[in-house]
């Protein structure tokens, strides 16, 4: 993402192998503000590259609270990391759905009657302890 003259810039790409060298020449000027990387198999390389190059006013995000990802939010690599609660989005909801269809019953609702399902944003400072 750039921001030139007040306008956001998007810019869009693809990365093959090998990750490395294409992530570091991207990033070799240091021009974005951010990156959002939606695969986090690629956040390791895309924070080598933004260090490497010492891009360290770049916002980096990605997907996916593994502990791999965790470890680079704890090590001040990453910025932030969206966990989506997959559990809770896909399970649960067809689980909910199935109870319904064979029995006319429903789970009772949570207090407020909303099922918090995510997505949540990571970050270095609300990591609860034994997660990292």
């Amino acid at each position: 993402l750039e921001d030139s003259n007040n306008a956001i810039n998007v810019e869009w790409f693809e990365v093959q192998e090998p990750y490395e060298q294409v992530l570091e020449e991207k990033l070799s000027n240091c021009t974005y503000q951010s990156v959002l990387v939606g695969a986090g198999r690629l956040a390791p390389s895309v924070a080598d590259a933004i260090g490497k190059n010492g891009c360290n006013q770049i916002k980096f995000g990605s997907f996916d609270s593994v502990p791999k990802m965790d470890l680079l939010v704890a090590e001040g690599k990453i910025d932030f990391v969206i966990d989506q609660f997959n559990h809770l989005q896909g399970w649960a909801a067809v689980q909910y759905a199935a109870l319904y269809v064979t029995t006319g019953h429903v789970f009772a609702p949570p207090q407020g009657g909303v099922y918090l399902s995510g997505p949540v944003f990571s970050t270095k400072n609300n990591f609860t302890t034994g997660t990292l």
